[in-house]
């Protein structure tokens, strides 16, 4: 091997740590699926967020005006017994316009046809996720500046 004098530099790349996918913000989850709804609400828990869940979209409707004001993201099955998570979305926007929304679908035939039940643009977390995932994503929509419409990019 030939001798080289000069340094060599490592290649740095930003590391995703769990301290930066925390938060402080408030978000209002609904799933219908109770173990599904719990381990999000723990890893959202534990990453500092605070939580109002709820089980279908009449009774998210109902929290969100009990609170008396907006939460910082609706994070929401797309399908949901009674009303769908995207009806859901559209009725929370018109009063607090300001609210960013995370859909999450276990539905990926919908993809796989060609069929569109949500917007272009729309943010949309897969399940299964991982935790991290979960963090990730939710960082990520949380950290945008402007989310006033449904259909974003």
């Amino acid at each position: 091997m030939p001798l080289i004098e000069d340094a060599v530099e490592k290649e740095t790349r930003p590391i995703h740590r769990s301290e930066s996918l925390r938060g402080a913000e408030t978000i209002l989850l609904v799933e219908d699926e109770e173990p599904l709804r719990a381990l999000t609400y723990s890893v959202l828990m534990k990453s500092g967020y605070a939580v109002l869940e709820s089980s279908n979209a009449a009774q998210a409707i109902e929290l969100i005006q009990r609170r008396g004001s907006t939460v910082d993201l609706l994070l929401t099955d797309v399908v949901l017994p009674g009303m769908s998570g995207t009806a859901l979305a559209e009725e929370i926007l018109q009063t607090y316009p300001e609210t960013k929304v995370l859909f999450m679908s276990g539905y990926t035939h919908f993809a796989a046809s060609g069929q569109r039940v949500l917007e272009a643009g729309t943010f949309l977390l897969q399940k299964p996720f991982a935790p991290d995932e979960l963090r990730s994503k939710v960082r990520e929509v949380l950290d945008l500046k402007v989310c006033s419409e449904l259909s974003r990019t």
